[in-house]
Protein backbone atom coordinates (compact mmCIF):
# COMPACT_ATOMS: atom_id res chain seq x y z
CA UNK A 1 0.00 0.00 0.00
CA UNK A 2 1.55 3.44 -0.91
CA UNK A 3 0.44 7.12 0.06
CA UNK A 4 -0.19 8.45 -3.87
CA UNK A 5 -3.06 6.37 -4.75
CA UNK A 6 -4.79 6.71 -1.29
CA UNK A 7 -4.15 10.60 -1.48
CA UNK A 8 -5.91 10.55 -5.05
CA UNK A 9 -8.70 9.04 -3.62
CA UNK A 10 -8.74 10.85 -0.20
CA UNK A 11 -6.20 13.98 -0.48
CA UNK A 12 -6.90 14.81 3.40
CA UNK A 13 -5.41 11.41 3.93
CA UNK A 14 -2.43 10.94 6.33
CA UNK A 15 -0.03 7.64 6.12
CA UNK A 16 2.78 6.84 8.29
CA UNK A 17 5.11 4.17 7.37
CA UNK A 18 7.46 2.95 9.64
CA UNK A 19 10.60 1.05 8.50
CA UNK A 20 14.30 -0.65 9.62
CA UNK A 21 16.44 1.57 7.32
CA UNK A 22 13.53 4.62 5.47
CA UNK A 23 12.70 4.05 1.91
CA UNK A 24 15.79 5.25 0.64
CA UNK A 25 19.63 4.85 0.41
CA UNK A 26 21.67 1.25 -0.41
CA UNK A 27 19.78 -0.22 2.48
CA UNK A 28 16.55 0.39 2.35
CA UNK A 29 15.79 -2.83 1.35
CA UNK A 30 17.48 -4.71 4.75
CA UNK A 31 15.09 -6.65 6.85
CA UNK A 32 15.30 -5.36 10.21
CA UNK A 33 14.29 -6.24 13.22
CA UNK A 34 14.94 -3.75 16.80
CA UNK A 35 18.16 -5.53 17.11
CA UNK A 36 19.69 -5.38 14.07
CA UNK A 37 18.71 -1.17 14.25
CA UNK A 38 20.33 -1.41 17.54
CA UNK A 39 23.49 -2.95 15.74
CA UNK A 40 23.49 -0.30 12.79
CA UNK A 41 23.19 2.61 15.18
CA UNK A 42 25.69 2.24 17.39
CA UNK A 43 23.81 2.35 20.52
CA UNK A 44 25.24 -1.34 20.78
CA UNK A 45 28.86 -0.23 20.92
CA UNK A 46 27.58 2.78 23.48
CA UNK A 47 26.77 0.37 25.93
CA UNK A 48 29.50 -1.86 26.22
CA UNK A 49 31.31 -2.29 29.20
CA UNK A 50 34.52 -2.50 27.97
CA UNK A 51 34.39 -0.80 24.73
CA UNK A 52 35.04 -3.91 23.12
CA UNK A 53 32.22 -6.43 23.15
CA UNK A 54 28.46 -5.05 21.80
CA UNK A 55 25.66 -4.85 24.80
CA UNK A 56 21.71 -4.60 23.12
CA UNK A 57 19.23 -2.93 25.08
CA UNK A 58 16.78 -5.15 26.42
CA UNK A 59 14.08 -3.19 25.85
CA UNK A 60 13.51 -2.81 22.32
CA UNK A 61 14.46 1.23 21.85
CA UNK A 62 14.50 1.20 18.45
CA UNK A 63 10.48 -0.06 18.19
CA UNK A 64 9.45 1.82 20.88
CA UNK A 65 11.17 5.29 19.86
CA UNK A 66 10.00 4.62 16.50
CA UNK A 67 6.77 4.28 17.60
CA UNK A 68 6.69 7.40 19.79
CA UNK A 69 7.82 9.63 17.03
CA UNK A 70 5.38 8.03 14.63
CA UNK A 71 2.55 9.03 17.11
CA UNK A 72 4.20 13.13 17.36
CA UNK A 73 4.61 13.16 13.62
CA UNK A 74 0.69 12.07 12.56
CA UNK A 75 -0.33 14.58 15.08
CA UNK A 76 1.51 17.66 13.61
CA UNK A 77 0.34 16.21 10.47
CA UNK A 78 -3.04 16.70 11.80
CA UNK A 79 -2.85 19.47 12.75
CA UNK A 80 -1.58 20.89 9.30
CA UNK A 81 -4.00 19.01 7.77
CA UNK A 82 -6.42 20.86 9.60
CA UNK A 83 -4.96 24.32 8.60
CA UNK A 84 -4.45 23.71 4.85
CA UNK A 85 -6.73 20.77 4.49
CA UNK A 86 -4.44 18.61 2.66
CA UNK A 87 -2.93 15.04 4.15
CA UNK A 88 0.76 13.97 4.07
CA UNK A 89 2.98 10.54 4.16
CA UNK A 90 4.97 10.24 7.41
CA UNK A 91 8.11 8.09 6.96
CA UNK A 92 9.95 6.99 10.14
CA UNK A 93 13.17 5.19 10.16
CA UNK A 94 14.05 3.49 13.15
CA UNK A 95 17.89 3.65 12.26
CA UNK A 96 16.98 7.46 11.81
CA UNK A 97 15.34 7.54 14.77
CA UNK A 98 18.11 6.04 17.57
CA UNK A 99 20.85 7.79 15.46
CA UNK A 100 18.84 11.10 16.69
CA UNK A 101 19.08 10.08 20.11
CA UNK A 102 22.70 8.51 19.73
CA UNK A 103 23.83 11.80 18.56
CA UNK A 104 22.48 13.58 21.34
CA UNK A 105 25.70 13.44 22.60
CA UNK A 106 27.70 14.21 19.32
CA UNK A 107 30.33 16.69 21.23
CA UNK A 108 31.72 13.93 22.70
CA UNK A 109 32.24 12.56 19.76
CA UNK A 110 33.52 14.81 17.22
CA UNK A 111 34.38 14.03 13.55
CA UNK A 112 37.97 14.46 14.16
CA UNK A 113 38.21 12.64 16.86
CA UNK A 114 38.31 8.48 17.46
CA UNK A 115 35.56 7.21 19.30
CA UNK A 116 36.40 7.51 23.09
CA UNK A 117 36.09 5.27 25.92
CA UNK A 118 32.93 4.92 26.77
CA UNK A 119 33.08 5.08 31.29
CA UNK A 120 31.11 1.78 31.86
CA UNK A 121 27.76 3.26 33.59
CA UNK A 122 29.34 6.39 33.95
CA UNK A 123 29.13 10.06 32.07
CA UNK A 124 31.46 11.10 29.75
CA UNK A 125 31.18 14.89 31.17
CA UNK A 126 30.30 14.81 35.12
CA UNK A 127 31.59 12.66 38.19
CA UNK A 128 30.78 11.23 40.17
CA UNK A 129 27.43 9.50 38.01
CA UNK A 130 28.07 5.84 38.11
CA UNK A 131 27.03 2.62 39.80
CA UNK A 132 28.52 1.01 42.62
CA UNK A 133 28.68 -2.03 44.75
CA UNK A 134 27.64 -2.58 48.11
CA UNK A 135 26.81 -5.00 50.57
CA UNK A 136 23.65 -6.04 49.02
CA UNK A 137 24.08 -5.34 45.33
CA UNK A 138 24.60 -1.35 43.64
CA UNK A 139 23.58 1.56 43.73
CA UNK A 140 23.54 4.23 41.29
CA UNK A 141 24.71 8.12 42.58
CA UNK A 142 24.60 11.09 40.18
CA UNK A 143 26.12 14.45 41.75
CA UNK A 144 26.19 17.11 38.25
CA UNK A 145 25.82 20.03 40.76
CA UNK A 146 28.16 21.81 42.47
CA UNK A 147 26.11 21.81 45.70
CA UNK A 148 24.97 18.00 45.16
CA UNK A 149 28.63 17.14 45.18
CA UNK A 150 29.65 19.48 48.36
CA UNK A 151 26.46 17.38 49.92
CA UNK A 152 28.05 14.14 48.77
CA UNK A 153 31.63 14.77 49.96
CA UNK A 154 29.97 15.79 53.46
CA UNK A 155 28.46 12.39 53.64
CA UNK A 156 31.44 10.29 52.84
CA UNK A 157 34.01 12.28 54.08
CA UNK A 158 36.17 13.11 50.77
CA UNK A 159 37.86 15.95 51.65
CA UNK A 160 40.82 15.01 49.64
CA UNK A 161 38.41 15.65 46.71
CA UNK A 162 36.26 18.78 47.80
CA UNK A 163 38.49 21.08 46.28
CA UNK A 164 37.86 20.02 42.27
CA UNK A 165 35.78 22.12 40.20
CA UNK A 166 33.61 19.74 37.59
CA UNK A 167 35.99 19.95 35.04
CA UNK A 168 39.09 17.97 37.93
CA UNK A 169 36.53 16.08 39.10
CA UNK A 170 36.11 14.26 35.64
CA UNK A 171 40.29 13.86 35.34
CA UNK A 172 40.29 12.29 38.55
CA UNK A 173 37.28 10.23 37.73
CA UNK A 174 39.24 6.65 38.75
CA UNK A 175 40.14 8.08 42.30
CA UNK A 176 36.57 9.76 42.98
CA UNK A 177 35.26 6.44 41.86
CA UNK A 178 37.09 4.15 43.55
CA UNK A 179 37.10 6.55 47.18
CA UNK A 180 32.95 6.15 46.52
CA UNK A 181 33.36 2.77 45.81
CA UNK A 182 35.37 2.23 49.27
CA UNK A 183 32.22 3.89 50.99
CA UNK A 184 29.56 2.40 49.59
CA UNK A 185 30.45 -1.68 49.64
CA UNK A 186 29.90 -1.67 53.55
CA UNK A 187 26.61 -0.02 53.01
CA UNK A 188 22.99 -1.25 51.70
CA UNK A 189 21.87 0.22 48.47
CA UNK A 190 18.80 1.21 49.74
CA UNK A 191 19.97 2.99 52.97
CA UNK A 192 22.63 4.80 51.12
CA UNK A 193 19.91 6.27 48.40
CA UNK A 194 17.50 7.22 51.50
CA UNK A 195 20.68 9.14 52.83
CA UNK A 196 21.78 11.02 50.02
CA UNK A 197 18.52 11.77 48.49
CA UNK A 198 17.54 13.28 51.85
CA UNK A 199 20.38 15.74 51.67
CA UNK A 200 19.34 16.52 48.29
CA UNK A 201 22.16 14.09 46.09
CA UNK A 202 20.32 11.73 43.55
CA UNK A 203 20.71 8.42 43.83
CA UNK A 204 18.41 5.27 43.93
CA UNK A 205 19.30 1.15 44.36
CA UNK A 206 19.97 -0.85 41.03
CA UNK A 207 16.75 -2.88 41.19
CA UNK A 208 16.13 -6.06 39.24
CA UNK A 209 12.54 -5.80 37.24
CA UNK A 210 10.90 -7.92 39.87
CA UNK A 211 12.34 -5.76 42.84
CA UNK A 212 11.17 -2.84 41.29
CA UNK A 213 7.70 -3.54 40.86
CA UNK A 214 7.43 -4.22 44.15
CA UNK A 215 8.54 -0.67 45.59
CA UNK A 216 6.73 1.08 47.87
CA UNK A 217 6.56 4.16 45.28
CA UNK A 218 5.53 1.55 42.70
CA UNK A 219 2.38 -0.18 44.96
CA UNK A 220 1.31 3.41 45.65
CA UNK A 221 0.98 4.82 41.83
CA UNK A 222 -0.37 1.56 40.92
CA UNK A 223 2.45 1.39 38.10
CA UNK A 224 2.27 -2.27 38.00
CA UNK A 225 -1.31 -4.22 37.80
CA UNK A 226 -2.91 -7.50 38.02
CA UNK A 227 -4.25 -9.02 35.20
CA UNK A 228 -8.25 -10.26 34.61
CA UNK A 229 -8.54 -13.59 33.13
CA UNK A 230 -11.80 -12.78 30.65
CA UNK A 231 -14.98 -13.38 31.27
CA UNK A 232 -14.30 -14.81 34.59
CA UNK A 233 -13.22 -11.12 36.79
CA UNK A 234 -10.71 -13.54 38.39
CA UNK A 235 -6.97 -12.31 38.40
CA UNK A 236 -4.56 -14.24 36.16
CA UNK A 237 -1.04 -14.68 37.13
CA UNK A 238 0.21 -12.05 35.03
CA UNK A 239 1.18 -8.27 35.88
CA UNK A 240 1.50 -5.86 33.53
CA UNK A 241 2.72 -1.81 33.88
CA UNK A 242 -0.44 0.52 33.18
CA UNK A 243 -0.58 3.21 31.09
CA UNK A 244 2.82 5.42 32.08
CA UNK A 245 0.88 9.09 31.48
CA UNK A 246 -1.51 10.66 34.20
CA UNK A 247 -4.31 13.25 33.02
CA UNK A 248 -6.23 15.65 35.05
CA UNK A 249 -9.40 15.19 33.03
CA UNK A 250 -8.85 11.97 30.91
CA UNK A 251 -9.81 8.43 32.35
CA UNK A 252 -6.84 6.95 30.56
CA UNK A 253 -7.13 2.42 29.80
CA UNK A 254 -6.52 -0.29 32.14
CA UNK A 255 -6.08 -3.71 31.82
CA UNK A 256 -5.47 -5.87 29.84
CA UNK A 257 -5.21 -6.18 25.65
CA UNK A 258 -8.47 -6.94 23.83
CA UNK A 259 -9.06 -10.34 22.56
CA UNK A 260 -9.00 -11.23 18.67
CA UNK A 261 -12.36 -9.52 17.62
CA UNK A 262 -13.90 -8.40 21.08
CA UNK A 263 -14.60 -5.19 19.54
CA UNK A 264 -15.56 -6.02 16.33
CA UNK A 265 -19.00 -4.40 16.92
CA UNK A 266 -17.39 -1.25 18.01
CA UNK A 267 -15.16 -0.95 15.38
CA UNK A 268 -17.25 -2.30 12.49
CA UNK A 269 -20.97 -0.94 14.12
CA UNK A 270 -19.62 2.11 15.78
CA UNK A 271 -17.31 3.85 13.78
CA UNK A 272 -18.19 2.43 10.13
CA UNK A 273 -21.60 2.30 10.48
CA UNK A 274 -22.34 -1.51 9.59
CA UNK A 275 -25.54 -2.43 11.03
CA UNK A 276 -26.04 -5.57 13.20
CA UNK A 277 -27.36 -7.67 9.93
CA UNK A 278 -24.12 -7.09 8.18
CA UNK A 279 -22.03 -8.28 11.36
CA UNK A 280 -23.74 -11.11 11.77
CA UNK A 281 -23.14 -12.02 7.98
CA UNK A 282 -19.77 -11.19 8.21
CA UNK A 283 -18.89 -13.31 11.07
CA UNK A 284 -20.83 -16.08 10.37
CA UNK A 285 -18.89 -15.61 6.93
CA UNK A 286 -15.83 -16.14 8.97
CA UNK A 287 -14.71 -12.64 8.03
CA UNK A 288 -14.31 -10.62 11.55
Amino acid sequence: MEYEPLAEINPRIITCFISGFGSTGSRSDWLAYDTIVQASSGIMMQNSLDGRTPRASRPAVADYFSAFHAALAILQAYYQQKETGRGQNIEVSMLDVLMSVIWSEAPDHPYDEKQPARPANGHPRTVPWNTYATVDGYVSIAASKEVQWQKLVDIMGLEQFRHLGKTDRVVHRHEIDEAIGEWTHTRRKREIADQLQAAGVPSSPVLSELEAAEEVNVRERGVIEQVITPGTGVPSAHRMARFPVRFSDLETPTGRAPLLGEHNSLVFGDYLGFDQDVLTDLAQRGII
